[in-house]
């Protein structure tokens, strides 16, 4: 699908969407972040592939978490503790799931549908508020 995800609320505007959707020629699917604790999509929402996602659903508004629903047909909701523990803030690599490790029960789901995660330790970085997701860089 040719479609983006956006969350806004405590650094975001959602008026910030209309001119990414502009100058990629993408829809995005805007998800109000309530929860300042989660004060960016990637540290609650984690696309595995068209189908997947890995979510902590607490952040969002209900509109939020409806879109979601609506969009994914597998929804793997994480815990309170392994959201904390930043388990959606993971890169996906093909069948390659990288997260913080600390995440068993997101392990468990993962290989139950297929995936390979791969745990690593980022407990430095994550004290400035990211991990996995926040170390890749894309190559275009």
């Amino acid at each position: 699908r040719r479609l983006l995800w956006g969350g806004y609320g405590h650094r975001t505007e959602a008026e910030a969407y209309k001119m990414v959707s502009a100058l990629t020629n993408a829809p995005v699917v805007k998800l109000r972040l309530i929860n300042p604790t989660f004060y960016h999509l990637d540290t609650c929402f984690c696309p595995i592939d068209e189908d997947t996602v890995v979510v902590y659903l607490d952040p969002f508004d209900s509109e939020g978490q409806a879109l979601i629903r609506h969009f994914f047909k597998d929804v793997i909701e994480v815990s309170v503790r392994e959201a904390y523990n930043f388990a959606c803030n993971a890169a996906v690599l093909g069948k390659d799931v990288f997260l913080q490790k600390g995440s068993p029960d997101l392990e468990k789901e993962l290989l139950k549908r297929g995936l390979n995660p791969i745990s690593v330790d980022t407990s430095e970085f994550m004290k400035s508020g990211g991990s996995v997701f926040c170390l890749k860089m894309f190559i275009y």
